[in-house]
C-alpha cells in the first residue's frame, strides 16, 4: 500500500463532506420560493433573517395571497439549490467509494503490468534454457540462477512503477476534490441567492401591499372629494360580496348549499351597509346581478354620502327654495335617477319578465318616497308616463315652500289662471294655423314631385325605397362597404363630391330625387355617400331628405300640440 498525500486527500475529502452537509442543513432553514411567496415551515428563519419586521405582519403577508397574483405568479424561483446538492451528492459518492490510499492489488493497470511482466518473464526463461542447453548445462546450477535473476528482474520492474502509479492516484483524488470543492462553492452561492431573493421578495411583497393600501384610501378620499361618496374598503367588499352572491344564485349549476351560503352571505352585506347608511334598495334580494349592475353604475355606486356633500345639497335646497319659492327635498334626486333608470330598462327590452316586474315593484316603492315627501311623483313619474316624459318632468320637480303656497294663493291664483287660458288659446290658434299651412305646403309639395318623378316613368314611393337602401345606411356600414369594395376614403370623398356636382344641377326637387333613384345603386358600387348628397341637396331643396325618404315621408305633418 501506498499513502503518499493520501491522508492530505482523506482529509479534503472529509472536510467537503462536512461542508456539504451544513450548506444543506442550512438551505433547508432558509426560504423555498414558490410563486413569489414563501413556505410556511421557514417562517422562522424568514422572520430571523428580518430583524426589522414584525412577525405578524409577517406571519399576515405569508398567509393572505397577495394583492396582485398576476405579478406574483411571475416571481418563480429555479431550486438552485436542490440542483446543484444532487450533483454534488452523486460527485462524492463517486469519490469517496472504495478506499482512499492506493492499493496495487486493486489497481488495473498494476494488475496488466503483472501479468504483462510474467509472460515476458515467462518467454525469457525459455529462451534461456534453450541457450544453456545447446551448451549442456541446463540441468546444472547456472540454470537455476539464470531463471531466478530473469523473474526478480521482472518483478523489480513491476515494482518500480508502483510510485508513479500511486501519483497518479493522488492525482486524480486531488482534481475529484477541487470538483467537489468547486460545486460546493456553487450550491452554496445559489443558496444564498435563494435567500437573499426571497427576503427581497417578501420585503417587495410587504411594501407593495402597503403601498397599495395607501393608494386605495387616498383614492377613495379623492373620490369622495368629488363625487360626495364615500367608498370604504368594507363597503366596497360588501358589496362585491353582494354581486358575487347574485352570480351564484342565477349560475343554473350552483347546488343548493351553494346557493343557502351565498344568500347568507349577501344578508349579512346588506346588514352591514344599512349599518354605515348605505341605502341597498338597488341590491336587494329581488334584483338580479345585471339590474344591480345597472343601479351602482347609473347612480354611480354605492356609498356613503359625506358629511360636506350632504350639508351642500341642503344648502343649495334651501337657497332655491328662497329664491323660487319650490323646494326639493335631499335625497329626492337620487330616487328620480333610479326610476328613471327603471323606467328606460323597462322600455328598452332584453329583460325577462320577473325583472321587469321588479322594476316595476321597485319603481312603485319610489314613488311611493317621493310623494312622502311632498312631490307629486304619480303625475311625473306614474305608470303610464314614458321615460322621456319622465325626464323632461325632474326638471319641474319640486314642492312648495309654504310661503310660496300663500302667495300664490292670497295675490296670484286668479291672474295665473287667465294667463294659462290665454295662452293656451293662442298656442291652440297658432297650432291649428301652423298646422294647416304645413298641410297645405306638403300635399302641394308632393304633388309636385309625383307629377315630376311620373312624366319621367317613375315613382315616388318605388323611388324612395331605392333611395332607402342607401341613405339609411350608419357611418359603420358605410365604412364597412367601402372595404368591401376595397375603395379607400379619399376616392369615395371624391366620387361623392363628384355626385353633389351633378346632382346640384337638378332643377327642382322631384328631378333632384329622380336623379338621386336613378344613380344610387351606380353611386353605392363607386363609394358614393347617398347620405351626404342628400344632405347637400337639402340646402337647395329644403325637405328633400324627408321627402325622399320612406322614414321622412311617414313623419307628420301637422306636429304636435
Amino acid at each position: 500500500m501506498v499513502n503518499g498525500s493520501a491522508d492530505l486527500m482523506q482529509q479534503k475529502l472529509k472536510e467537503a463532506a462536512q461542508r456539504l452537509k451544513d450548506s444543506k442543513a442550512k438551505a433547508n432553514q432558509g426560504t423555498n420560493m414558490t410563486n413569489g411567496g414563501l413556505a410556511s415551515n421557514n417562517q422562522n428563519a424568514i422572520n430571523n433573517k428580518l430583524p426589522n419586521q414584525n412577525n405578524q405582519s409577517v406571519q399576515s403577508v405569508t398567509n393572505t395571497p397577495s394583492v396582485d397574483e398576476r405579478w406574483q405568479s411571475k416571481q418563480t424561483v429555479p431550486d438552485y439549490l436542490g440542483m446543484t446538492t444532487d450533483m454534488i451528492q452523486k460527485a462524492l459518492s463517486g469519490a469517496t467509494s472504495g478506499s482512499q490510499y492506493y492499493d496495487p492489488s486493486q489497481d488495473p493497470v498494476y494488475k496488466s503490468m503483472v501479468e504483462l511482466s510474467q509472460k515476458q518473464a515467462d518467454a525469457a526463461g525459455l529462451q534461456a534454457m534453450e541457450l544453456l542447453n545447446e551448451r549442456g548445462i541446463l540441468n546444472s546450477a547456472v540454470t537455476t540462477d539464470r531463471l531466478g535473476q530473469i523473474k526478480q528482474g521482472a518483478s523489480d520492474a513491476v515494482l518500480a512503477s508502483i510510485p508513479g502509479l500511486a501519483a497518479n492516484f493522488n492525482n486524480k483524488q486531488s482534481q475529484s476534490a477541487a470538483s467537489l470543492q468547486n460545486l460546493l462553492n456553487s450550491v452554496i452561492g445559489a443558496g444564498q441567492f435563494q435567500q437573499t431573493f426571497a427576503e427581497d421578495n417578501l420585503r417587495y411583497d410587504k411594501g407593495f401591499d402597503e403601498d397599495k393600501r395607501r393608494y386605495d384610501k387616498q383614492f377613495a378620499l379623492d373620490e369622495a372629494a368629488v363625487t360626495g361618496k364615500y367608498l370604504t374598503q368594507g363597503t366596497q367588499d360588501a358589496v362585491q360580496a353582494i354581486l358575487n352572491a347574485k352570480q351564484i344564485a342565477e349560475n343554473p349549476s350552483a347546488s343548493l348549499e351553494q346557493r343557502k351560503k351565498a344568500n347568507a352571505d349577501a344578508n349579512t352585506a346588506r346588514q352591514l351597509l344599512v349599518s354605515q347608511g348605505v341605502d341597498v334598495s338597488m341590491l336587494g334580494a329581488d334584483s338580479s346581478y345585471r339590474q344591480a349592475m345597472n343601479a351602482l353604475n347609473s347612480l354611480g355606486g354605492a356609498g356613503m354620502n359625506t358629511m360636506e356633500n350632504q350639508k351642500m345639497k341642503a344648502n343649495n335646497a334651501l337657497a332655491v327654495g328662497e329664491m323660487t319659492g319650490s323646494y326639493t327635498p335631499t335625497g329626492a334626486q337620487s330616487l328620480v335617477n333610479e326610476l328613471l333608470r327603471l323606467k328606460q330598462e323597462n322600455e328598452k327590452g332584453g329583460i325577462t319578465k320577473s325583472e321587469k316586474l321588479g322594476n316595476s315593484t321597485r319603481a312603485q316603492q319610489l314613488r311611493s318616497q317621493l310623494s312622502s315627501m311632498g312631490i307629486n311623483a304619480d303625475a311625473l313619474f306614474g305608470a303610464n308616463v314614458t321615460a322621456q316624459q319622465a325626464a323632461a318632468n325632474a326638471s319641474r320637480m319640486s314642492t312648495q315652500t309654504e310661503a310660496a303656497r300663500q302667495f300664490n294663493s292670497e295675490l296670484g291664483l286668479k291672474k295665473d289662471q287667465l294667463a294659462f287660458e290665454r295662452d293656451s288659446f293662442g298656442r291652440k290658434m297658432d297650432f291649428e294655423e301652423n298646422s294647416f299651412d304645413r298641410k297645405m305646403n306638403f300635399e302641394e309639395q308632393q304633388a309636385m314631385i309625383e307629377a315630376d318623378l311620373k312624366s319621367r316613368g317613375l315613382d315616388l314611393d318605388a323611388a324612395r325605397i331605392e333611395i332607402d337602401r342607401f341613405a339609411t345606411q350608419s357611418e359603420v356600414q358605410y365604412k364597412q362597404q367601402l372595404a368591401d369594395l376595397e375603395i379607400n376614403a379619399k376616392t369615395a370623398e371624391q366620387n361623392t363630391n363628384a355626385a353633389i356636382g351633378e346632382a346640384l344641377k337638378a332643377k327642382n326637387i322631384g328631378e333632384a330625387i329622380a336623379f338621386i333613384a336613378e344613380s344610387a345603386s351606380t353611386w353605392s358600387q363607386n363609394g358614393v355617400n347617398v347620405k351626404s348628397v342628400l344632405d347637400s341637396l337639402e340646402y337647395k331643396f329644403p325637405g328633400i331628405k324627408d321627402a325622399a325618404t320612406t322614414s321622412g315621408s311617414s313623419k307628420s305633418v301637422y306636429g304636435t300640440p
